[in-house]
């Protein structure tokens, strides 16, 4: 329902007090013209409070532009690798970056395939590990920091495995340096990581990343800048690399090195 009170516009099944509130505003605003109305002859108090009023619609609203039209679904996205843990030769000629948390059970199985992925394609692919801690997961980001925390100690991936051996149920600050004195990472460093602001940034930036990329869940991958969503079986994942391996050879064809497969890629991405 739609109200005017006093000409106001009051809309909507409010509660009662909003209703009190909106009368006894107009209440004190009939008092004051009434006291003018008292002063010389004039229309009724009604009339009077209504005289300026609008008679007609007031102007539209500005449409919002619409959203930027969705990447299609073969997009090729512009996934930088940087710094982040790598296990693969540079020269690979498939990149499969994949955006985690270690606290995540698809994430958890989906390490499994891309292990037989990797047994499956040996030097032709490389995997880029990036983090993406869910807000949701109470464990994930202190997880995440305390993995940068031990590959600054040259340790990451054994440390990445230590976590996913933990199946995301012991988390813990304890656990993370307990899994830090199994590597033999020197404790003192360790935990002064886990409170560094610089490390905890490390992570940080990967999530902007992820934000700027699209990334809304975990896990997600992207093959030579192809996404990928999900816990997916074995035949997706070799679908897609399939896929990649023979644009890599169209690439090469054409005098493309090797090692630059990847970099070339990410020049021609459609998604920046």
């Amino acid at each position: 329902p739609t109200f005017f009170i006093n000409g106001r516009m009051f809309t909507g099944a409010r509660p009662l007090d909003a209703f009190k509130t909106a009368v006894d505003a107009a209440k004190a605003e009939a008092a004051e013209v009434s006291v003018r109305c008292s002063a010389a002859p004039g229309p009724p108090l009604y009339a009077a409070i209504t005289a300026r009023g609008r008679t007609d619609a007031p102007p539209p609203v500005a449409a919002a532009p619409p959203p930027p039209a969705a990447p299609a679904a073969d997009a090729v996205y512009d996934v930088p690798v940087g710094k982040s843990p790598v296990r693969g030769p540079k020269d690979a000629l498939v990149t499969l970056v994949m955006f985690t948390d270690f606290q995540c059970p698809f994430c958890r199985k989906a390490m499994d395939v891309i292990a037989e992925i990797r047994t499956s394609y040996g030097d032709d692919v490389r995997l880029v590990f990036k983090h993406m801690p869910l807000t949701f997961h109470k464990d994930a980001r202190l997880a995440a920091i305390a993995s940068v925390a031990a590959g600054r100690m040259g340790k990451f991936w054994e440390y990445h495995d230590q976590l996913w051996a933990a199946a995301g149920t012991s988390l813990g600050r304890d656990d993370l340096l307990r899994y830090a004195e199994t590597l033999h990472l020197d404790a003192a460093r360790f935990t002064a990581a886990l409170d560094d602001p610089a490390v905890a940034f490390y992570v940080d930036d990967d999530v902007a990343l992820a934000t700027r990329l699209g990334v809304t869940g975990t896990p997600t991958f992207f093959v030579n800048g192809k996404k990928l969503v999900g816990a997916l079986p074995y035949d997706a994942f070799k679908t897609a690399v399939d896929e990649a391996l023979a644009r890599a050879a169209d690439l090469i064809k054409t005098g493309v090195a090797r090692a630059s497969v990847y970099e070339v890629i990410r020049k021609t991405a459609s998604v920046h």
